[in-house]
């Protein structure tokens, strides 16, 4: 569903070939990339993304043609258990920290707790992004990333802002982010987190902000964004879409989203991930 998000280059590269039919589709398998992909300037890397991660059928794909999992080392598996084990993890230890700091110090614990806190949730964060980062693609691989689509959203949403609804939550939202980071990265997208205020500042969960863009949630960033011609990501169930546990939408008394679109005129494109509970 991102797919629209990508540069002139790398959509006539794309379309080169292409069969007339409009029910062709179409995979990214991003856990196939490499680093020396990454490390092409931006027109070649474009060009060659459509020559080594595309795969296309006529129609839709065969059953079982994506159980092939990604192979990871132990090095790679080790970054990913890192790199979760900093962003969800670090939460979790700083409340656990805040109990041992009350009962051994009292209150000068509970004081250097809040100091240590305050800090963590406010110091600057270097502005450079790493969706390019090895870490980046070790969670591509470790999810056996892909991103499927038809022809005819192409054409349906070509030139356009537009607000990907993205579902479900699950425990934390893994593939809306490694889907903003990928279209940025591979299809030279203009594409925007929009999160929660409190994830901006929690402590150990803001640095996923360190991966690619990201905004608040609220009406007014949203509309802010697309005029000025970038795309918006949104998990579509929010919080509510934690505690389901399977994969189902909790979207009947969620109405903001459809509200926003009309009033800005934005089209609004239902993402659906796999997995992600």
């Amino acid at each position: 569903a991102y797919s629209d998000a990508m540069s002139a280059a790398a959509l006539a590269g794309y379309q080169s070939g292409r069969s007339q039919t409009m029910h062709m589709h179409n995979c990214l398998e991003f856990w196939r990339a490499t680093p020396e992909l990454l490390q092409l300037p931006d027109e070649e890397r474009l060009q060659m993304v459509g020559e080594q991660l595309l795969v296309r059928s006529d129609g839709p794909f065969p059953d079982n043609f994506f159980d092939q999992k990604a192979d990871l080392t132990w090095g790679e598996c080790l970054k990913v258990y890192l790199f979760f084990g900093v962003i969800l993890g670090g939460p979790v230890g700083l409340i656990l920290a805040l109990v041992a700091a009350v009962v051994i110090w009292h209150w000068a614990g509970l004081a250097g707790w809040l100091v240590a806190t305050a800090a963590l949730a406010s110091h600057p964060l270097p502005k450079t992004k790493y969706n390019r980062h090895s870490v980046t693609l070790a969670l591509y691989k470790y999810f056996s990333f892909r991103m499927i689509w038809s022809d005819n959203l192409l054409q349906d949403l070509n030139g356009r802002s537009w607000c990907a609804a993205v579902l479900p939550h699950g425990v934390f939202p893994q593939s809306a982010l490694l889907c903003g980071l990928a279209c940025n990265t591979f299809l030279a997208g203009s594409f925007i987190g929009a999160t929660a205020s409190v994830v901006h500042w929690t402590p150990f969960l803001r640095y996923v902000k360190l991966l690619g863009h990201t905004s608040d949630v609220c009406a007014k960033s949203i509309k802010r964004h697309t005029a000025n011609g970038s795309c918006v990501a949104i998990v579509a169930d929010g919080i509510a879409g934690i505690f389901t546990g399977q994969d189902e939408a909790v979207l009947k008394e969620r109405k903001g989203l459809a509200k926003l679109s009309l009033e800005s005129d934005v089209p609004i494109v239902p993402v659906w991930s796999f997995g992600n509970t």
